[in-house]
């Protein structure tokens, strides 16, 4: 489902990245452990307020930030010219093409803003472009809890492997969970794991 952003929600956002509230962005990036040869995919990357922290680690490496609003796209081409290690995918994320596989996913506040029939294609087919031992780190606020769960169900139907789990209090944004997934093979062993609660904080 394509959403184009309003001139009000582009100038918030730019407005964000100038004030103390930038942290929420930059921590995020932060929890991400890199190398600096990894191929990353930002997922729903917006404005690149999370890629702003994260092409200047990959220093070998490579970046694509994907979404589907071409607006948002040219305001990130712009906001991050200066990096020559990002590529940008700007179409519906089934046709990134499969054969591409990624290192690193990352979506930052993005899946809870899908409709559910678009979630039950959209979580499968990032999966599909993970790598075998590749690493899902989501950010998603649990204002919908019903959406929240619908979002730890699919994924757990992927046989990912749960590393980490996180609450945040985010000012503006309310409580939010940062989950961090491993693709394993399909013959590896991955215990149950239940979405967390609203107060739980997992390992880690």
């Amino acid at each position: 489902m394509k959403h184009e952003p309003s001139k009000r929600e582009i100038a918030l956002t730019k407005f964000f990245l100038h004030t103390p509230a930038k942290t929420i962005y930059r921590s995020f990036a932060d929890s991400i452990p890199l190398q600096g040869n990894e191929n990353v995919l930002d997922f729903g990357s917006g404005y690149g307020t999370v890629a702003k922290w994260v092409a200047p680690k990959l220093t070998s490496g490579q970046l694509t930030c994907a979404d589907i609003s071409s607006i948002w796209q040219a305001e990130c081409r712009n906001h991050l010219a200066k990096y020559k290690n990002i590529t940008y995918f700007n179409d519906d994320i089934y046709h990134l093409d499969p054969s591409e596989q990624f290192d690193i996913i990352y979506a930052h506040f993005v899946l809870h803003d899908l409709p559910y029939p678009e979630l039950k294609k959209v979580i499968p087919h990032l999966i599909k472009l993970l790598k075998i031992g590749g690493k899902l780190y989501i950010r998603e606020p649990v204002s919908d809890r019903n959406k929240f769960h619908t979002i730890c169900k699919l994924l757990l139907q992927q046989k990912l492997q749960v590393l980490q789990t996180n609450q945040h209090l985010i000012p503006l944004m309310g409580t939010s969970f940062d989950i961090h997934y491993q693709k394993r093979a399909l013959n590896h062993f991955n215990a149950p794991h239940t979405p967390p609660k609203s107060g739980q904080t997992g390992p880690g």
